[in-house]
């Protein structure tokens, strides 16, 4: 598996166009304006298998909140220095 990054503004959209450079791979998100459900949940419909979060800020992990049960691939917050 490969990662594939995609920037916090694209992962706020569908992800149009995308879905063959994402799917099947772990996708590298920045944290940005969007929710993490949605990040996550644009990144499965796309095919992502997991989604790493990556924090804005230059140090911690970003608080990773939300819900929604229709996300069934896994996701994780990071920092900038991982």
């Amino acid at each position: 598996m490969s990662i594939e990054q995609a920037a916090g503004f694209f992962a706020s959209l569908s992800l149009p166009g995308k879905r063959g450079e994402i799917a099947g791979k772990i996708a590298l998100i920045d944290r940005g304006s969007c929710l993490f459900t949605e990040k996550v949940k644009n990144a499965q419909n796309a095919g992502a298998v997991a989604v790493l979060i990556v924090n804005n800020l230059p140090q911690g992990l970003p608080p990773m909140g939300g819900s929604d049960p229709t996300v069934t691939i896994p996701s994780v917050g990071i920092s900038r220095t991982d």
